[in-house]
């Protein structure tokens, strides 16, 4: 009788154990996601000066020292890069978001949308080739100016 106590005891002991360590809601841990004021073409420029000034050979590995004089070349020239007057400007995606929109618009009009949906698709069907010159007319500059 005494051993199915014990027993009792530590599987109660064990649950609630779990149970207190389930609650894990810390407020001075709690996730806080943070919100860039970079684009991502910032990033990626600011990332290629890191790797141009060498910072990212030196800073692989557990044994970094930021003292050496490796580092602080390194660093200088990084800092040296980003100057504004020496920043180089990050090339430009080639299409802006309102070309993008103004495309999947003419698109859904020219009725592609609906006939590119499914695994049936007849590229040769009446109805396609008629959409398809419908949507190469949508595309010309004239319509996206007319869109905007």
């Amino acid at each position: 009788m005494k051993f199915n106590q014990i027993v009792v005891a530590a599987v109660f002991a064990v649950g609630a154990s779990h149970v207190a360590l389930a609650d894990n809601s810390y407020p001075h841990q709690s996730y806080q996601p943070s919100t860039s004021t970079l684009t991502r073409a910032e990033v990626l420029a600011d990332l290629q000066l890191y790797r141009q000034a060498g910072l990212d050979a030196l800073n692989r590995g557990d044994n970094i020292d930021p003292t050496s004089t490796a580092q602080m070349v390194a660093r200088a020239s990084y800092a040296q890069l980003r100057v504004p007057s020496n920043y180089a400007e990050a090339p430009s995606p080639g299409v802006t978001r309102a070309q993008v929109l103004a495309d999947l618009q003419a698109y859904r009009e020219s009725g592609l949308d609906a006939l590119n949906r499914g695994d049936n698709i007849d590229p040769t069907s009446s109805a396609q080739i008629v959409a398809q010159a419908k949507y190469a007319q949508l595309r010309t500059p004239t319509e996206y100016v007319a869109q905007r």
